[in-house]
């Protein structure tokens, strides 16, 4: 009896969507640390739920475009999963913010996002290597201890992805960076898209990060943790009053963006897809960077 194709795309996707397998043979790292058992507890607030490590600490602000979280270890913070919904808006060309600099000056006008950077092109890539920059706007300054800033960051491997909305760019970003002077590693999706008014044009030569979903950890302690760490991010998941209080008289464009919020396993399998097909010039470049001072 033969299966119809469709059924069994679906069944591989399933697969992978619910699986994270630990490489068994050429390890990327080893490590010490005691196994976690991982999110056998459930954590709810009356915008949102997930399942934790016991001990485990959530932070989270926001909401609707602005929410965000991450989840990670009291006693070690810098093994973590993150998601921030919305990041920006940030320069997508000089002209712009020149043009910006002359209305500040001739009529002293308020631009709030002025200090923001250009990042031309605007890509996934380019953003999170602005990301620290990005944070130190006040606007977002709330995310500071939920986002890492990517600091120093060295990218591994990118690899664009199905965009998420029109007009985007999807991209996972395997990448080695410093958090408080210590080295991370850490496999992010980002999509970026740039502000569109309802003709489908970009009047305001902005655009913004959406979908930050990724998870981090010290090297040698990666490989141990990162499936946790998926299954963390799998398991969240926006209650539906809020979501609809957040969709109610949107744009299509913000109803597609506040709908990819709610939950987050289409991005988690994307990640886990990347993580399974991590190779040897990865794990090359992984202990390159770990064990020198670029990074430092």
């Amino acid at each position: 009896m033969k299966l119809d194709g469709k059924i069994i795309y679906i069944a591989f996707a399933l697969l992978i969507m619910f699986s994270c397998s630990k490489k068994k043979n050429g390890n990327l790292h080893s490590t010490q640390t005691k196994e976690i058992i991982c999110a056998e507890k459930f954590y709810k607030q009356d915008e949102f739920s997930l399942k934790k490590p016991a001990n485990w600490h959530v932070e989270y602000t926001g909401s609707c475009s602005s929410f965000a979280f991450a989840v990670f270890d009291s006693l070690n913070p810098e093994i973590r999963a993150f998601f921030v919904h919305s990041l920006g808006p940030v320069y997508l060309s000089l002209p712009k913010k020149r043009s910006d600099l002359a209305l500040i000056k001739s009529y002293g006008f308020q631009i709030p996002h002025f200090a923001m950077p250009v990042i031309d092109p605007f890509t996934p890539s380019k953003f999170l290597l602005e990301t620290s920059k990005v944070l130190e706007i006040q606007e977002n300054e709330k995310y500071k201890n939920i986002c890492p800033n990517f600091k120093k960051a060295k990218i591994i491997n990118t690899e664009e992805t199905e965009a998420l909305f029109h007009s985007s760019k999807t991209e996972i970003i395997h990448l080695i960076f410093t958090s408080h002077n210590q080295v991370l590693e850490g496999l992010v999706t980002i999509t970026t898209l740039p502000d569109l008014n309802s003709e489908g044009e970009n009047i305001s030569g902005l655009g913004n990060a959406y979908m930050i979903v990724g998870v981090c950890a010290p090297p040698e302690k990666f490989e141990y943790n990162v499936c946790c760490l998926f299954e963390i991010l799998q398991s969240f998941h926006l209650e539906e009053q809020v979501y609809q209080d957040c969709v109610s008289g949107e744009t299509y464009l913000n109803l597609q963006i506040a709908k990819a919020g709610k939950w987050l396993g289409n991005s988690v399998s994307a990640l886990k897809i990347a993580w399974n097909n991590i190779d040897e010039t990865d794990k090359d470049l992984v202990s390159y960077y770990t064990d020198s001072t670029v990074v430092r």
